[in-house]
C-alpha cells in the first residue's frame, strides 16, 4: 500500500474536499464513520481533532482526564454528515481521552498535552 496513507474524498454539505487520512491515525470502524488522532500528537497548547460522520445527526465528541472524569464537551448537538473538526487549546500537561459518539458509532482516541 505504499506510503500507508489513504486519500478520502469527503463530501461535506458545503462543499466537497480532499482528506488524507492514514489508517494508523484514525479509529475506522466503519469507512462512513471515523475519529482521528489528534494532530499535533503529542501536543503543545493547540491541536485539533477531526472526525467524519456518514448521516446528519447528534453526536458528542467529549474529552476526559487520564482518572475518567468529564473536563468538557469539545462538540456536541445536531451535526450534518461530511467532515468536521474540533481545536483543543489551553489545557493543562497530561494525558487525555476523547470520545466521539455518533448514533450507534462510538470511537475514542488518546491526547496527550506536553507543557
Amino acid at each position: 500500500m505504499g506510503s500507508g496513507r489513504y486519500e478520502l474524498l469527503v463530501a461535506s454539505t458545503r462543499r466537497t474536499q480532499r482528506s488524507s487520512i492514514r489508517p494508523d491515525k484514525c479509529h475506522v470502524a466503519d469507512v462512513r464513520y471515523f475519529l482521528c488522532e489528534a494532530e499535533p500528537n503529542p501536543a503543545g497548547r493547540r491541536t485539533r481533532i477531526r472526525y467524519h460522520l456518514a448521516t446528519p445527526g447528534p453526536i458528542q465528541l467529549t474529552l476526559y482526564n487520564a482518572p475518567g472524569e468529564r473536563i468538557c464537551g469539545l462538540a456536541g448537538g445536531q451535526q450534518s454528515a461530511g467532515h468536521h473538526e474540533a481545536l483543543v487549546a489551553d489545557l493543562a500537561a497530561g494525558t487525555y481521552s476523547v470520545l466521539l459518539t455518533a448514533g450507534a458509532f462510538r470511537a475514542a482516541r488518546r491526547l496527550i498535552i506536553q507543557a
